[in-house]
């Protein structure tokens, strides 16, 4: 079934109830979180070839978490 609110575009409704919009905002919303961590390990590999000894175990912590 189909839905429309005034001034929207029109919105799917599946036979189990779900709401296909609302799927996909959370389907984008797991994926920006996803891209947020592969960014934050790639950083963490970048800086610990450069950082010094005094916060090397501060990155290792960091990073384990």
């Amino acid at each position: 079934m189909t839905t429309r609110t005034p001034g929207s575009a029109p919105r799917t409704v599946r036979e189990d109830g779900a709401d296909d919009a609302a799927e996909s905002a959370e389907l984008r919303a797991v994926q920006a979180a996803l891209r947020a961590e592969h960014a934050a390990v790639y950083g963490y590999g970048v800086v610990g070839g450069r950082i010094s000894e005094e916060r090397r175990a501060e990155a290792r912590t960091a990073h384990d978490a």
